[in-house]
């Protein structure tokens, strides 16, 4: 008589977690025999989910997301104003303003810093440019006026950088916390569904269950040979590429 294996989920990331379960979840309760006679074990596998589900959408979405992106937003339009009165200033009656936009224009160019990159980028890139800005460039930048703006295009690099700080321990304390309860939780209401529905397949024969333990087992195989072994086999191969690369 086909009983559904036993299979630990442990190791994998959140989002295979949550997919292989809802999977599940989802075949079961289309199912007539099981969600009929193990609709107790059903029901908290499907609360179990719906939590992990919400824990998982908190630890995408952050409220320092939206601060982010208005930070972002306001950096780059600053860094692009700084541009064009550097190119404006280019074309100045003033020899002195000519030279002073000349150089700083070269360092624009040389950093080739784009609004569009990845954020981490971006925002490190714009660190050093600043700091070049306040330092070596310094007279240039004072010879144009354009102390403050650089201040203020500094302000708002910072404001990005806290803020994405914030968004990285905020998720960190999330997922290590409330995560970890309710995929356990996930977890045990799976294995409870299992056990009640290989202990039915025992006591009323395997017919009306073998199209679902079928199912389950094939959803297992196919997660142990497109997850599990595909992450086994990046550990192992690990060593050797840090070996290379030293």
């Amino acid at each position: 008589m086909a009983q559904i294996e036993s299979f630990k989920l442990s190791g994998v990331n959140n989002s295979a977690h949550f997919i292989f379960l809802k999977e599940i979840a989802t075949r079961a309760l289309a199912d007539e025999a099981v969600s009929k006679n193990c609709a107790a074990q059903l029901s908290a596998l499907d609360s179990a989910l719906k939590a992990e589900d919400e824990c998982f959408s908190i630890s995408r979405k952050s409220l320092a997301t939206d601060k982010i992106v208005q930070a972002d937003s306001f950096r780059d339009k600053l860094y692009s104003g700084y541009k064009k009165l550097i190119e404006a200033f280019l074309d100045s009656s003033r020899e002195e303003d000519v030279d002073s936009a000349t150089v700083l224009n070269q360092h624009v160019i040389d950093y080739k810093i784009n609004v569009r990159d990845q954020l981490d980028k971006e925002t490190g890139a714009s660190v050093n440019f600043i700091q070049d800005l306040e330092g070596i460039h310094k007279a240039h930048v004072e010879t144009l006026g354009l102390t403050a703006v650089v201040e203020r295009l500094k302000q708002a690099n910072e404001m990005v950088r806290e803020h994405i700080n914030a968004r990285t321990d905020e998720r960190a304390v999330k997922t290590a916390g409330v995560m970890k309860q309710a995929r356990l939780a996930s977890d045990n209401a799976y294995n409870d569904l299992v056990a009640f529905v290989n202990a039915r397949m025992l006591l009323e024969g395997s017919a009306a269950y073998e199209n679902f333990a079928g199912f389950v087992n094939t959803q297992i195989a196919q997660f142990r040979q497109n997850v599990v072994n595909k992450r086994k086999g990046k550990k192992e191969e690990s060593p050797t590429e840090n070996s290379s690369a030293e």
